[in-house]
């Protein structure tokens, strides 16, 4: 009876992990290279590509929803075009904070503005933007005409 009790309790745990970790899909396609990296203690991760001409933003969007995410932990991918001024992989591998990663993106002028951004937010919430047709959505850089 006692080995029956630490066999199902052994494999309710597995069960449980099994079913609470992330899906982890091969970032790397065709026409989408991964480029940059971030991820803090808590699994929030800010993570950028380059696109080859020709993908189309339903592949885009696609391949972003398929990325490794935790629960309640912020997911950011940023898609630029290849060919542009890229984030530098080691300045976003090596940022402090996932504000700090993220800020680096946006405010950093030698960095052209992507195509395509997603978000999946602390809160759950899923936001995709193609930012050639809408560059004014919030996840889009807004890029000032001094630089």
């Amino acid at each position: 009876m006692k080995r029956r009790t630490v066999l199902c309790a052994i494999l309710l745990g597995l069960a449980t992990v099994a079913c609470t970790q992330p899906s982890t899909v091969q970032e790397d396609t065709a026409t989408i290279k991964r480029i940059g990296y971030y991820e803090d203690f808590q699994n929030s991760r800010v993570v950028a590509f380059t696109v080859a001409e020709g993908a189309t933003p339903e592949e885009i969007r696609a391949h972003a929803e398929s990325l490794t995410f935790t629960p309640d932990r912020l997911l950011a991918a940023y898609y630029f075009a290849q060919g542009s001024r890229k984030v530098d992989p080691n300045a976003l591998r090596w940022s402090r904070t996932i504000m700090q990663a993220v800020d680096l993106l946006h405010d950093d002028p030698e960095i052209d503005p992507w195509h395509y951004a997603y978000m999946r937010t602390f809160l759950g919430e899923i936001r995709f933007a193609d930012c050639t047709q809408s560059p004014d959505d919030a996840l889009c850089r807004k890029v000032d005409s001094e630089e």
